[in-house]
């Protein structure tokens, strides 16, 4: 993975595998938790054809559980020329943190 800095408050991650390349944007707040994450070409389904789309997670609610700094609210939208579309907004009600052996 490969980062770079975009200004005070974002950086671009690049993950990149053989021939294949992914770049998001992480969005800090003041505090710098992740507030956003954003790609501009995320596979959407329409009509059963896979259409490169701008896609969105946001988070916020942090709260401190198990040791472990965790947004306990979020939503993932696409980003589609009408506005936002939101297909997923989330809140963790319970936690079960399994560490690993």
């Amino acid at each position: 993975m490969r980062w770079e800095a975009v200004d005070e408050r974002s950086a671009k991650a690049t993950l990149e595998d053989g021939d294949i390349a992914a770049t998001m944007l992480f969005r800090f707040d003041e505090t710098g938790l992740v507030a956003s994450v954003r790609a501009e070409a995320r596979g959407r389904t329409v009509h059963g054809a896979v259409v490169p789309t701008a896609w969105e997670g946001r988070w916020w609610n942090y709260e401190v559980r198990d040791g472990m700094r965790v947004p306990m609210e979020g939503e993932a939208v696409w980003l589609l020329q009408e506005g936002p579309k939101a297909y997923w907004r989330g809140r963790i009600t319970r936690m079960e943190y399994e560490p690993a052996r």
